[in-house]
Formats: structure tokens, C-alpha cells, sequence
């Protein structure tokens, strides 16, 4: 039972949480080990990557398209993570049920970090290699 509850509180920091994962932001669990960028990052520093018009557009698409993807799935996550705090509150508790809708918050987690993975990666795929040193300099620097 605790690793439902465990799922619940990660749906619930995904819900709220930030455009692309920990992991692509450098985080010191990062199994990436800050191989990718956030559009927060590229943006930051369009100037010292000279980003060309073409690439900002892009990105600005991409992260555009992604946040409409999410959406959705996010307020079925909220939903879904509301539905089985309430079930598992319950004096007793329909296993079954409330199992089912542990699967669909656990499917929909999934299906958020992969667009979440997606979109990092075709963040990476529009810079070329000496903008993407460069980023990894910056962020180095601080």
C-alpha cells in the first residue's frame, strides 16, 4: 500500500511540476547526467549559443506542442490521483478498484515522462554540437 501512496504523491508532483524532468535540469539523481536541456536553459543563453531564428522557433513549437500534450493527461492524473486518495481513505478498501485506478495513474505517469523525455531530446536534436558544449559550459559555470 505504501507504493500507491508513494505513486499518489509523485502524480501529485507531476502535476505541478515543471515543463521537462529533474533529470533533464541536472539534477544530482540525473540519469542522464545533464546530457540534455530545458527550454528554460536554451533560452537563457540564445545569445551566447547563437541560436538561429529557425532553431527559437522550433523550440517555441516544440515546447508549445508539448504543454498541449501534457495538459490533458495532467488533469486526468489530478483526477485519477484524487480518486484513489478518496478510495484508500475508505474504511475499507475495494482492492480491485482502487488497484485499477493505482494502473491508469501509473500508465499516465509513464506517458508523461516519455512526452517529457521527447521533448528533451528534440530540444537536444535542434542544437548542433558546439551549442550544446556550450550549454554544457554554462551550466557548469552556474
Amino acid at each position: 500500500m505504501n507504493r500507491v501512496l508513494s505513486n499518489l504523491a509523485v502524480a501529485a508532483l507531476l502535476v505541478a511540476g515543471p515543463v521537462i524532468p529533474a533529470a533533464a535540469a541536472g539534477d544530482e539523481s540525473d540519469p542522464f547526467e545533464g546530457a540534455l536541456f530545458t527550454p528554460e536553459e536554451v533560452m537563457r543563453h540564445q545569445s551566447a549559443v547563437a541560436l538561429s531564428k529557425e532553431q527559437r522557433d522550433r523550440l517555441i513549437a516544440e515546447v508549445t506542442q508539448a504543454q498541449a500534450d501534457f495538459l490533458p493527461a495532467q488533469m486526468e492524473l489530478a483526477e485519477r490521483a484524487e480518486e484513489l486518495k478518496r478510495q484508500v481513505a475508505a474504511p475499507r478498501v475495494d482492492e480491485r478498484a482502487a488497484l485499477a485506478v493505482a494502473t491508469r495513474l501509473l500508465e499516465l505517469e509513464s506517458q508523461i515522462k516519455r512526452r517529457h523525455l521527447e521533448l528533451a531530446i528534440r530540444i537536444k536534436n535542434l542544437l548542433d554540437e558546439s551549442q550544446q558544449a556550450r550549454l554544457a559550459d554554462l551550466r557548469d559555470q552556474g
